[in-house]
């Protein structure tokens, strides 16, 4: 009985301390805890930041497809749109679905079929779509809006059916028998192979100047790894104690858009000294402050889009087919 009772005693001493112990959790605000409601805006841009950046990407991806690249104003459009729908899908994700603490967004996944539907010779942009059309031989102008407008509804309708597609493998349950033959071995390249995908479009939005990607790296890089046990004094105020100065940990809990706001002072300093090319064909001058400035003076504050906005959309068979497999993938 005494051996048995030293082997309990020793089996309990050996016991790691639990991972919710404050010894090991690190973390400033626990998973059931409610952080006041301005941080969670500020906490919720942050999170936007890091999410909606890849997503954001696809609509300037798509404008070139779409013989849209030097129109400001469709681009905005485009970045509205991806902007609205990633939010309302996250509403009804986390109100209505299986509430998973995520943000949706666009994938990446589908603009390899995209490419290979908007590679076609008839929707290539030398080539317009609606040439050629006349009445009774006089030829009839075209908006030059219908240009790219045309490849949006192609885009939209096979995106649409080859969506409902999913939809019907998944209710019918259809998807649970092909389960059984999907394994990590499957799964855990196509994940890589998408995260990789993902290298191009960040180097093509950092080579507008390497220099300040490189300078937003580096001080996320050190305010999460080396400053984010300091407390910085900041003023405060609450009913019990007035106006007074509390200590808070700001790298550790905002560390993307404290960097963010820094590379975007530098820029600006750069811009006003201009030491940044005034050249619009210089990769550079993207990196100045008012290189944009157009869209904001051109395009509405409110832009709410609505089904269909582009018109009916349109469907074949080519793009049907691209977009299914991409979905089943």
């Amino acid at each position: 009985m005494e051996d048995n009772d030293r082997q309990v005693d020793t089996a309990k001493v050996d016991v790691p301390p639990e991972p919710d112990s404050p010894q090991q959790n690190n973390a400033f605000y626990g998973i059931e805890d409610v952080p006041p409601i301005h941080l969670c805006f500020l906490f919720g841009l942050q999170q936007a930041i890091l999410c909606l950046g890849s997503s954001l990407s696809i609509p300037f991806i798509i404008a070139g497809m779409i013989c849209a690249e030097d129109e400001s104003d469709v681009r905005a459009k485009l970045l509205s749109i991806a902007m609205f729908m990633c939010g309302l899908a996250t509403i009804l994700q986390t109100t209505f679905g299986v509430r998973l603490g995520i943000v949706q967004g666009g994938s990446h996944t589908f603009i390899a079929p995209i490419v290979a539907m908007m590679s076609l010779s008839k929707w290539s942009c030398d080539t317009d779509p609606s040439d050629g059309v006349s009445v009774n031989g006089t030829s009839i102008a075209v908006d030059k809006d219908e240009v790219w407008q045309i490849r949006m509804r192609e885009i939209q309708g096979n995106l649409i059916l080859a969506s409902l597609t999913q939809v019907i493998l998944g209710c019918t349950g259809v998807m649970g028998f092909f389960l059984r033959f999907i394994g990590p071995l499957t799964i855990a390249p196509t994940i890589s192979l998408i995260g990789l995908s993902l290298t191009g479009v960040a180097a093509d939005f950092n080579t507008v100047h390497w220099g300040i990607a490189s300078l937003t790296f580096c001080l996320i890089a050190i305010f999460t790894l080396f400053l984010a046990r300091v407390q910085v004094p900041l003023p405060s105020f609450s009913l019990s104690r007035k106006c007074h100065i509390t200590r808070f940990p700001i790298f550790q809990l905002l560390p993307v858009i404290i960097s963010v706001c820094i590379g975007w002072l530098v820029c600006h300093i750069l811009t006003v000294t201009d030491t940044l090319p005034n050249d619009k064909n210089a990769p550079s001058y993207y990196a100045r402050t008012d290189s944009r400035l157009e869209v904001l003076s051109g395009m509405p504050w409110f832009y709410i889009p609505y089904p269909f906005i582009f018109g009916t959309p349109t469907v074949s068979a080519t793009g049907y087919w691209c977009l299914r497999n991409s979905l089943l993938c």
